[in-house]
């Protein structure tokens, strides 16, 4: 007898990316296509890097690097670098989908959509579902999310003229925080302690380093929350 709970993965991905997801998205794409405007991008150069990059700092770090008049390949591997953190999280999620997958090269166009929200969204949907309907959960899901990004791009792009830099950048930050707190509603004592010491060390380290002060905080961060509890495993709720 099947354990798996719904029936509507289709349905249950649209609205689950269409609920908190969109707001986020929404307010962090926002700031992007600002920044992009800004950055010298136009409407359709700043709407290819939110598909194509498919990761809000990587995205930053294009439109930062492109402002600064970087060397194409110089921007391609910075971009890379900030995108690798995607490959433990593919490594976790893609066993979960391969099983409602035929062909390899579906594999590979979720693997590209997977991002932070979808990530975690899909983690509390697997018990939920059977193979087949994690894939069409996850697929509603995305599809959502990058319709919403696409439309917050251009609408920021477009209000870039009108908007404050300074409220252009808080939009950004929208998106890291409601993912600080989907990971700490896990309620795992190393990742709430990250969570807590990377809040810390962040100002710390952005004053000593302000080029590498992120990176810096998040190692400190990762590293010490990992320490502190190693052998603990919290209960996700």
């Amino acid at each position: 007898m099947s354990t798996y709970k719904h029936l509507h993965p289709f349905r249950d991905g649209l609205h689950d990316a269409l609920v908190l997801p969109m707001v986020v998205l929404t307010g962090g794409m926002i700031g992007f296509g600002a920044l992009a405007q800004e950055s010298g991008f136009n409407i359709l150069e700043a709407v290819l890097a939110t598909i194509l990059i498919w990761a809000l700092p990587g995205q930053i770090v294009l439109a930062d690097m492109h402002a600064a008049g970087a060397n194409t390949w110089a921007i391609v591997i910075a971009v890379s670098i900030a995108n690798l953190r995607f490959l433990p999280m593919t490594i976790a999620v893609m066993p979960h989908l391969r099983g409602g997958l035929k062909h390899q090269a579906w594999q590979l166009a979720l693997a590209q959509m997977l991002s932070a929200n979808s990530f975690l969204y899909i983690l509390q949907a697997v018990p939920r579902f059977s193979p087949i309907d994690r894939v069409r959960y996850f697929t509603a899901f995305v599809l959502s999310c990058v319709v919403i990004a696409v439309v917050a791009t251009v609408g920021g792009h477009i209000a870039a003229s009108q908007m404050a830099p300074a409220v252009a950048m808080g939009f950004l930050f929208v998106n890291i925080i409601f993912i600080a707190c989907l990971l700490a509603n896990s309620r795992a004592a190393p990742i709430i302690a990250s969570i807590i010491i990377g809040a810390i060390a962040g100002p710390v380290c952005h004053l000593i380093s302000p080029s590498n002060g992120i990176l810096i905080a998040g190692i400190i961060a990762g590293t010490a929350g990992h320490f502190m509890f190693r052998g603990h495993r919290g209960s996700p709720s």
